[in-house]
């Protein structure tokens, strides 16, 4: 990807940093020869800039790694785990993203060449490669490392292997302090290599639509997450729960979230911002641009969601560090 192919409207620049427009023509002046030619929009590499300066200074997160999950496909894992990536690096933070799933929906998205022969997490597990071989450059700040279909047989390279929930965490411990998160994209299942992605996780993001069947896995869910802290961690999985394709007007919709937000267990686990079902995700998948990225619309629930879920995260990161001392010595 080229960073500056992208560029953001100045009204979602206003949305970010909840200002009026003659305040970010104010904030942008200085980049006037950036600018020319650009109309109404704002190169990318500018908006992070602004964004920091205005935004992120003030927003220094823990560094962290998270993990988007369901053992049920289908509910928007990828989709998120790209949005929210992108939303981030937006805001001006150092990200890696880490594609677990065989299939590769995040890789096709973020890469051209994804079909090329990268070294993988695969290489990784089976020692052929260092962790730093596999890493990607996509954009300055922005690192991938790519799925591959020989993801499908890590299960059997881990199986035998001492402490095997916790490869992983061996082998990205020199990475936390590079990044300000990192973030991993997996399958649905409960894999060898998905419960090392559970153990080294920071936090566990649950993707769940809102049926009844997303619902009732939970509890499942919830007890795999407790007996592999006893395993594994010696310590619960810190998770939350966030509702993505939510239909409003739909009762069935309603009245699960509302089951969620009665549940004794997960009622404070929930995000307070769903992500609602919207045809923009489906424009920005076909055209490989992420949600915060798409400059044909300005009014769109999608990039409202993300934004609101993104900043709410990022909030919650940031839970603790008062200042960037702080976040350096963690």
């Amino acid at each position: 990807m080229d960073i500056n192919q992208f560029k953001i409207t100045r009204k979602f620049l206003c949305d970010i940093l909840e200002v009026a427009t003659g305040t970010i023509s104010r904030k942008i002046a200085k980049y006037e020869n950036e600018l020319k030619g650009h109309g109404t929009k704002v190169p990318l590499k500018v908006a992070r800039q602004v964004i920091k300066e205005s935004y992120s200074k003030n927003h220094l997160p823990k560094k962290q790694i998270q993990c988007f999950f369901n053992f049920k496909g289908g509910t928007g894992k990828t989709t998120i785990t790209y949005n929210i990536a992108f939303l981030l690096y937006l805001f001006g933070y150092k990200i890696l993203v880490i594609d677990c799933d065989a299939q590769g929906h995040l890789t096709k998205s973020i890469l051209e060449d994804s079909d090329s022969n990268h070294v993988s997490i695969f290489e990784v597990l089976a020692k052929s490669h260092q962790i730093g071989d596999a890493i990607i450059n996509v954009m300055p700040e922005f690192d991938l490392i790519p799925s591959s279909v020989k993801i499908s047989f890590v299960d059997s390279l881990l199986s035998n292997q001492v402490r095997r929930e916790e490869v992983l965490k061996d082998i990205l411990s020199p990475l936390r302090k590079e990044y300000d998160f990192i973030f991993f994209d997996v399958n649905p299942s409960l894999s060898v290599l998905n419960r090392n992605v559970l153990v080294v996780s920071d936090r566990v993001n649950i993707i769940s639509e809102a049926q009844p069947f997303s619902f009732q896995g939970m509890e499942m869910l919830l007890q795999e997450f407790d007996q592999l802290s006893k395993v594994a961690m010696n310590s619960k999985i810190d998770y939350r729960v966030l509702i993505n394709k939510l239909e409003p007007k739909l009762k069935s919709n309603i009245d699960i979230v509302n089951a969620l937000q009665d549940n004794a267990e997960l009622k404070d686990k929930l995000f307070e911002n769903a992500v609602r079902k919207c045809d923009d995700f489906n424009f920005s998948s076909k055209n490989q641009i992420p949600i915060p990225l798409i400059t044909n619309k300005n009014n769109s629930n999608a990039k409202e969601d993300i934004l609101q879920l993104g900043k709410e995260m990022l909030i919650d990161s940031c839970a603790g560090t008062a200042n960037k001392e702080v976040r350096d010595a963690a």
